[in-house]
């Protein structure tokens, strides 16, 4: 939608339609992590500190790419609802408590959503990306993952 938006206006900004339809998905997307980085149960507070910190790395380059495709619309709404999300997700998570079949469920959607967000925005053909570094980063915050 965002690669179509600029071609018919013929700028390099997105439709502001096409704003809000992308930042209410990743206003959702956002709040989920903020509720599962609640809800979910770590073995020790390194697995918790962990997925803050690939969480941390993964918004860095969602905050990148959506300043990239929205500009100041961006910078002056979108980043902050953003924040907001996060945060209202935590809220939520500290207040509600859902059955583990469904942090699970909820668990695997955010694993997909973050699987697609790093094929589309770190692998594409038309940037310099390297898919040995991605493999390497792979590897190792697996093995990491998995000594702790």
């Amino acid at each position: 939608m965002v690669k179509n938006s600029k071609k018919e206006s013929g700028m390099k900004k997105t439709k502001p339609g096409v704003f809000w339809i992308h930042i209410t998905s990743f206003f959702v997307y956002n709040a989920l992590i903020g509720y599962l980085l609640i809800r979910e149960t770590y073995k020790s507070h390194w697995g918790m500190f962990f997925y803050f910190l690939a969480m941390a790395v993964h918004f860095v380059t969602n905050d990148h790419s959506l300043r990239k495709d929205h500009k100041e619309i961006y910078d002056h709404f979108g980043r902050w609802l953003l924040t907001l999300a996060i945060l209202l997700g935590w809220v939520v998570g500290v207040f509600t408590e859902l059955k583990e079949v469904y942090i699970s469920l909820l668990t695997a959607f955010l694993a997909g959503g973050i699987i697609l967000n790093v094929l589309k925005e770190e692998l594409p053909e038309e940037r310099e990306s390297s898919f040995v570094a991605f493999f390497l980063g792979l590897v190792s915050y697996s093995v990491l993952l998995l000594l702790i």
